[in-house]
């Protein structure tokens, strides 16, 4: 960034001698440009010349591979643009960065597989109103809140404990959106947040806890607050991390459908 120097000159002729002795200021310098990388160039314009939903479907691919670490998006970066060298590293294949046809059906293909291998699918639930992301394989029982309450929960896990899917709805009036920030991010024994990142109407927060790890989302609306946390053992990190990922890329707190349904109701 230049930064402009501002100097005061006064019209008298003894100060004239002192301002032309001083040296000119040079303007602080800013930090060098990386030079620019033609094969992540040529990745980007191969990747932005797709329509949107191809775009989506190649992170969403990657991220299930395990080569994406990152919230799917439409947007191509750095991180991507590692994504998709790790995953032509891995086939053997020359690292440019730009998927052929074969390729990409190889990596649309292994993504699949990987998706099905956990019955990842989306689900509606009835009790808070969320729609999420889950490996139905894994979800084998829930328990919920009682009926009635303000507050609507619902417990998912696996037999073994292994995983386990909260999910939340509550009233503003009960639960405001900055009260479960607050209690996501206080200070608790054998719980460490390594991560938050709060906004008016959404916050994250992830972490360690008992020895596993955490990842907790939620959003308001005008009248709700509903969010989710998803846990797994630190040990079994690399088994879950993409499954996580997915949950949170998933995660829709206000479904069109759902919205529709009450204001048809209230009418």
């Amino acid at each position: 960034m230049r930064l402009a120097v501002l100097c005061c000159v006064t019209a008298s002729c003894l100060f004239a001698p002192f301002a032309l002795a001083q040296p000119s200021p040079r303007a602080p310098t800013g930090p060098a440009q990386a030079a620019p990388d033609p094969a992540m160039e040529a990745s980007q314009r191969a990747y932005d010349a797709l329509p949107e939903n191809d775009r989506r479907a190649i992170q969403e691919s990657l991220m299930w591979t395990g080569d994406y670490n990152a919230v799917v998006g439409v947007n191509f970066g750095k991180r991507l643009y590692d994504a998709i060298r790790s995953y032509q590293k891995r086939r053997n294949v020359p690292q440019n960065g730009v998927l052929s046809d074969s390729l990409w059906a190889a990596l649309t293909a292994e993504g699949k597989r990987a998706r099905d291998s956990v019955r990842f699918a989306i689900l509606d639930d009835p009790a808070t109103g969320v729609r999420v992301g889950a490996p139905m394989r894994l979800v084998e029982r829930s328990v919920r809140s009682p009926r009635g309450d303000a507050t609507q929960t619902a417990q998912y896990q696996s037999a073994d404990g292994v995983m386990a899917l909260g999910l939340i709805a509550a009233p503003l009036a009960a639960k405001s959106l900055e009260q479960a920030f607050a209690d996501e991010t206080a200070a608790k024994p054998g719980r460490k947040v390594t991560y938050k990142f709060q906004r008016p109407e959404f916050f994250v927060v992830s972490g360690e806890e008992n020895g596993r790890i955490f990842y907790s989302r939620a959003a308001r609306n005008h009248a709700q607050m509903r969010g989710f946390t998803f846990s797994y053992p630190l040990a079994r990190k690399g088994d879950f991390d993409r499954i996580m990922l997915a949950i949170a890329n998933s995660f829709d707190p206000f479904p069109a459908v759902a919205t529709a349904a009450a204001g048809a109701a209230a009418t």
